[in-house]
């Protein structure tokens, strides 16, 4: 038969206490922080890039100044070098809705003055403006929303709105 082997009971450590007598961080020299951080200084910098709207009117493409709507297919062209690192384009619905369209990286886009590239379209989405951000990081839709004043769709399950 083969034997049972015994075992012990783990023995619990005591508690250890700091010393009394220690100094403390500050005492040590280490640099305490003043308090919280300020979500203001966190914040990153958004800036709206200057473009012209590109669409597609027939099999020509033409400079078009306003809002678009479904089913038109457009394109934005920078009217300059691109100073962010991310480019955001968006649309804004009448209910003050944020529909992210299009995420560029500028190191990805290389020298494009257009996205998307020649030859390419976006769709719009909603009945509205196209803005074009850009920033150093991809955006939130909550910070989207409130640089541009908008708010963000409810949460709800991914769809497009025109079926």
């Amino acid at each position: 038969m083969p034997q049972k082997k015994k075992t012990t009971p783990a023995k619990k450590s005591p508690a250890k206490t700091p010393a009394v007598d220690s100094p403390g961080p500050a005492a040590q020299g280490v640099k305490l922080p003043a308090g919280p951080p300020n979500k203001d200084e966190d914040a990153v910098e958004i800036v709206a890039i200057p473009f012209d709207l590109r669409i597609l009117d027939g099999l020509d493409e033409v400079t078009f100044d306003g809002p678009v709507k479904p089913p038109t297919y457009f394109a934005v062209q920078f009217k300059g070098p691109l100073a962010k690192r991310f480019v955001h384009v968006i649309q804004k619905d009448e209910r003050g809705w944020v529909v992210m369209i299009l995420l560029g990286d500028r190191e990805s886009l290389g020298k494009v003055k257009r996205v998307p590239c020649e030859g390419a379209w976006l769709r719009a989405i909603v009945d509205g403006p196209v803005h074009v951000l850009g920033a150093d990081l991809p955006l939130l839709r909550e910070e989207i929303a409130k640089y541009l004043g908008g708010h963000e769709p409810p949460p709800t399950q991914a769809k497009p709105p025109y079926l």
